[in-house]
């Protein structure tokens, strides 16, 4: 049974496992408005945020010696609580039959934690933190000094960790990997399988996907999500005969694939390469850093000022840059730009010291200035290696890592539209993005005082000029822009989340850090008024 299934509270009693209900923390914990806005938004909300499970395998009871056991009639059950965060687990310990005051002794993973204790009957609530996702151990030894009952149970935490994989071509409907041979019909879909897919794991919540779209007979876009579900989003958005990738993370449904819908009345050619996948498994934790740029081909910035050529390769070093740690870091999220280019071709990155993929992640034709979100492994050195299928300039910049230490565990949200310019009919909404100025998004719906980045697919639709999206966190909160009171010397960060040229419809994923505040920024550097279309995917928080 994948551990996603969704089961019955009957049926999970009778099972022996009970699946925290969702639904409890959408209506008590920090979910309720985002959930209630996904639907008052007229999103489909078919997924809610994933919860612990609990498994109770057994029960053992014992008398004490010299005392009468008639007079208890102790029983105790385990049901699941109110659980405030990813990395947190709450227990519900009903007492009945006791014969007096009770006390409950839990131990985590072989660590004893202070005794809670009760009048008599009822209900004691077990709270506690971990330091890491995945099932953690508990014994509850429950006594009323009469008799003794103790439960063992196995609590699997909510939050998902990150696992480096790849990156590996799961779909090219070109020539038929993963699929049937052909372009995708008009208003088609096609499945993708992920769980158990090579040596991905069985149990993945989430896939981290570069979806490049290419060969379009007409404008459109792609959405993905879980499969049997849908999206009010959307991933890749294209015009006629653009060849266009994005980074995409998708949760993955309960038959452990995923759905990708061409929305055109044309053909398109898709390609689906993995880059990672997350899971509620102990692996690696997501941390940010401050927007800022590793490498610049065209100034010769962390690497030679000469273009890439077809078949070569430049080392890009990670470890010990920008703020990250000199070692532990598992994998990197880039922002890889592809200018300045003769013919049209892709780049790829990879973990130095691996071979070359069958795999691209920045797609890209004749002339064009494109930039797409890339989550590649680390090498044991330290670095990754950018190849190129012809002459390129390539521009790198990091937006975060993973590695063990870190504790951003991340939750995937139902793919929900926060934001699109162009509709007018929402008050809230500004026509356009004003020339070299920002638009910013209060994401306190979304995050509470634990959140550390927000992963969004931001779109420029049908670009009125050629230039370039920013994403940073503000310095402001979003009281201080109700009042009035907020810094007016807000600066644009020296990086760039998408290139646009004039007439382009260009997306991308970013993992956008929510800095102090929970403000986000989205900076238009171009000469004319933007577009702009925000959907969310899912959340980090630390623990």
């Amino acid at each position: 049974m994948s551990s996603r299934t969704p089961i019955t509270l009957a049926a999970c009693c009778a099972a022996g496992l009970l699946m925290v209900s969702g639904t409890a923390e959408a209506a008590g914990g920090a979910h309720a408005a985002p959930v209630a806005a996904a639907v008052a938004a007229g999103a489909p909300a078919t997924m809610q945020p994933l919860t612990h499970q609990i498994l109770v395998p057994g029960t053992t009871r014992a008398g004490v010696t010299g005392r009468s056991a008639a007079a208890s009639t102790l029983s105790v059950s385990v049901t699941g609580g109110d659980n405030k965060g990813l990395y947190d687990a709450a227990l519900n310990v009903s007492v009945s039959g006791s014969a007096g005051a009770v006390s409950a002794t839990p131990t985590w993973d072989g660590v004893p934690s202070a005794a809670v204790t009760e009048a008599g009957d009822g209900t004691i609530v077990l709270r506690q933190t971990f330091s890491t996702v995945g099932e953690h151990k508990l014994s509850l030894s429950v006594t009323d000094g009469v008799s003794t009952v103790v439960k063992t149970v196995t609590v699997l935490l909510a939050g998902n960790d990150y696992t480096a994989y790849g990156p590996t071509r799961l779909l090219d409907t070109r020539h038929g990997t993963g699929g049937p041979i052909g372009p995708i019909k008009p208003n088609s879909m096609v499945r993708v399988k992920i769980d158990s897919n090579g040596g991905i794991s069985a149990t993945a919540s989430a896939a981290v996907l570069n979806l490049t779209v290419t060969n379009p007979s007409s404008a459109g876009y792609i959405t993905a999500y879980p499969d049997g579900g849908s999206s009010s989003s959307s991933n890749v958005n294209f015009v006629k005969g653009q060849t266009v990738p994005n980074l995409s993370v998708v949760p993955v449904g309960t038959s452990g694939y995923v759905d990708l819908y061409n929305h055109s009345s044309g053909t398109v050619d898709l390609i689906a390469d993995i880059d990672g996948y997350f899971s509620q498994t102990a692996a690696s934790g997501y941390t940010t850093v401050a927007p800022s740029r590793l490498v610049d081909t065209r100034s010769g910035l962390g690497a030679p000022k000469a273009q890439l050529t077809a078949g070569g390769s430049i080392a890009v070093q990670i470890a010990g840059k920008a703020g990250m740690p000199a070692s532990g870091v598992t994998a990197v999220a880039l922002n890889v730009t592809a200018t300045n280019e003769a013919t049209g071709g892709y780049l790829t990155a990879y973990p130095d010291g691996a071979a070359m993929p069958t795999a691209s992640n920045v797609n890209f034709g004749p002339g064009q200035n494109i930039a797409n979100a890339v989550v590649v492994p680390v090498g044991a050195d330290g670095k990754i290696r950018i190849a190129g299928s012809t002459k390129a300039d390539a521009v790198v910049d990091v937006t975060g890592y993973y590695s063990v230490s870190g504790t951003g565990a991340f939750e995937p949200l139902q793919p929900t539209r926060l934001m699109d310019t162009r509709d007018l009919s929402n008050p809230n909404v500004e026509n356009l993005m004003q020339p070299y100025y920002y638009d910013l998004y209060p994401f306190w719906e979304w995050v509470d005082a634990n959140a550390a980045a927000v992963v969004l697919n931001v779109t420029v639709p049908t670009a009125k000029a050629a230039g370039y999206l920013a994403v940073a966190p503000d310095i402001n909160t979003w009281a201080s822009y109700q009042k009035g009171t907020f810094n007016a010397q807000q600066k644009a960060p020296g990086s760039s989340t998408l290139n646009f040229q004039k007439g382009q419809s260009v997306p991308n994923m970013v993992q956008a850090s929510t800095g102090t505040t929970g403000v986000v920024d989205f900076w238009n550097q171009s000469p004319m008024s933007n577009d702009l279309i925000i959907d969310i995917f899912g959340v980090y928080k630390n623990n």
